[in-house]
């Protein structure tokens, strides 16, 4: 049985002294990719470059 892989968008965010929250990057993918993320080794500028990264390297052609 194959097992449904969940993916999703990730958004590193920079909170001000006035607590207004700017996005600083973006990663789309497993739960890993977060943790990549939050690493500053995986980061986009954009929810489109983080999306096409990971359909590019992990999307459903590249699954075994």
């Amino acid at each position: 049985m194959s097992e449904e892989r969940k993916v999703q968008l990730y958004t590193m965010v920079v909170v001000d002294d006035d607590g207004n929250e700017t996005p600083v990057g973006y990663a789309y993918g497993e739960e890993w990719v977060a943790m990549g993320l939050y690493m500053d080794d995986i980061k986009f500028k954009t929810p489109e470059e983080a999306k096409e990264w990971w359909e590019k390297n992990y999307g459903k052609e590249n699954e075994t």
